[in-house]
């Protein structure tokens, strides 16, 4: 039985589409019907309260047996999703279409029946759906050798010849699907960075695979898509953005030479442009950064996952452009597109990317000296001291603040907020050398009795973080402070990449 939450949350995905449809589906329906009584007020809710609905229907029968009423409505809702996606889903008008044959072959109707196969057919050779490819030749040399007398040895014998090309074409597609699972597998576990001599052996074993040698120009649509992407991969765990690069836009080449395929896995197509996109901005080039973003903004999402999901991707690499390009004041018109999404799609979006899109906005108000709304996106962020998630940005969240007062001018809560956030961050396992060296600089320049003395330790702060990122590859909240340190000295270089 569905809980009220899970219902709930089911309501509240749907699209102004499927609410059209399933309005549509309960009116085929005769007599009372009293779970639309309960849909309409979920759909009229922030946050699900039953005890509202009860109170309204009070003395209606269905009342007592709410939670009843609450489990047909969840059933019924998916029963019309999937009708109303039936016509949508390529494997099944082609499960149809074997069924239908089926159904007449029963009743010796080989023709009409082989008519449908060949429909079958040609679905499965347009979206490259090899598996029911097989299934649909393996009928056919049935139908023929019931219904054909004539060269009937030789055109079986031609079917054969396809199944067995269709055969070694599905076990290449299995063998480049294996190989790219194991190289995911490995990034996912080891990220981009440099590697020990341990991955890069089992990298270099890995890519050592003759099959990945030489492109399979003759295999199908997914072996020639995941050769690149088992390249891109191994280049993004090398750090060699470039070299992955190249290999997504030879997949989005071969994807949008497929339109069907595209079509009718959108999802899959906006993974790929993502890619490239965050190729893109590790490389620092941004000028085809804008027209990839229209790829994924123009096309049709499916469903509330991926209407979601294309909604942080989109959000989330804007900000990166219009921060990387300085482009600061449109970057600002993302604040309230950005927290309206986070209110729809809040069932769909973690906590990690939540911090992720607000510490972006935070430091695009940061590097336009714009502080009093860089401190109103910082507090978005640290008003749950007790969450464990992206703590690597909620503990630089600390520092930053401290320098939006300095800004702002707050000096007589300066100090107090400078020993609560030294204070925070032992409390949360203690402070690494970089972060006790910048808050040191830090306080060096917030008391600073002049304002040559402040330069002086804001340059001092420059050389030390330089140091850091000479060690160290990754380190959070350098790109910020560079910036900062830029503004303050007046600098039109002012800074690297965030």
């Amino acid at each position: 039985m569905a809980s009220s939450k899970d219902l709930f949350i089911l309501v509240k995905s749907l699209t102004k589409a499927e609410k059209a449809f399933f309005l549509k589906f309960c009116n085929l329906q005769q007599g009372e019907k009293n779970y639309l009584k309960v849909y309409r007020e979920m759909l009229k809710m922030e946050e699900y309260n039953e005890e509202k609905i009860i109170k309204k229907y009070k003395g209606e029968k269905f009342v007592k047996s709410i939670h009843v009423t609450r489990n047909y409505l969840y059933k019924q809702i998916l029963k019309s999703l999937r009708s109303g996606r039936v016509n949508d889903l390529i494997d099944t008008k082609i499960s149809n279409l074997l069924v239908d044959a089926s159904t007449l072959e029963l009743k010796g109707l080989y023709e009409q029946s082989f008519a449908l196969l060949k429909k079958a057919r040609a679905l499965a050779q347009d979206y490259h759906k090899l598996p029911y490819l097989l299934q649909v030749i393996q009928r056919q040399i049935n139908h023929v050798i019931n219904i054909k007398t004539k060269n009937l040895s030789e055109t079986v014998d031609h079917y054969y010849e396809e199944a067995v090309r269709a055969g070694e074409h599905y076990a290449q597609e299995w063998h480049y699907y294996e190989l790219n699972h194991r190289l995911f597998s490995l990034y996912r576990k080891h990220g981009r960075k440099k590697q020990s001599a341990e991955v890069e052996t089992i990298l270099y074993d890995m890519m050592s695979e003759r099959t990945l040698h030489v492109f399979p120009a003759e295999g199908t649509f997914y072996s020639r898509y995941l050769f690149h992407n088992i390249h891109a991969i191994s280049h993004l765990i090398k750090t060699e953005f470039s070299e992955a690069r190249k290999h997504y836009e030879a997949i989005i080449s071969i994807w949008e030479s497929h339109p069907k395929i595209v079509e009718e896995k959108p999802h899959l197509y906006k993974i790929h442009v993502s890619n490239y996109l965050n190729c893109l901005h590790w490389n620092s080039d941004y000028e085809p950064f804008m027209k990839a973003i229209e790829k994924l903004e123009n096309l049709r999402s499916r469903s509330f996952d991926e209407e979601a999901e294309t909604f942080q991707n989109v959000v989330l690499l804007k900000l990166l452009y219009y921060l990387n390009t300085q482009q600061f004041e449109k970057g600002k018109e993302l604040a309230e597109p950005i927290e309206a999404g986070l209110k729809k799609y809040a069932s769909k979006v973690n906590k990690a990317r939540e911090i992720t899109l607000w510490y972006n906005m935070t430091v695009l108000y940061f590097a336009s000296e714009d502080y009093g709304e860089a401190l109103g996106a910082l507090g978005r962020i640290l008003h749950d001291e007790r969450s464990e998630i992206r703590q690597d940005m909620q503990r630089f969240s600390r520092i930053l603040e401290l320098i939006f007062h300095y800004e702002l001018g707050n000096t007589e809560v300066l100090e107090f907020f400078y020993r609560s956030t030294i204070r925070k961050l032992k409390r949360k396992g203690g402070m690494d050398e970089y972060e006790e060296t910048v808050l040191n600089y830090l306080k060096s320049i917030f008391f600073a009795v002049n304002k040559r003395e402040a330069i002086d330790h804001l340059e001092d702060l420059r050389d030390a973080l330089e140091k850091f990122k000479q060690s160290q590859k990754k380190l959070l909240g350098y790109g910020e402070l560079m910036i900062w340190i830029g503004n303050k000295l007046g600098e039109t270089d002012k800074g690297q990449p965030v």
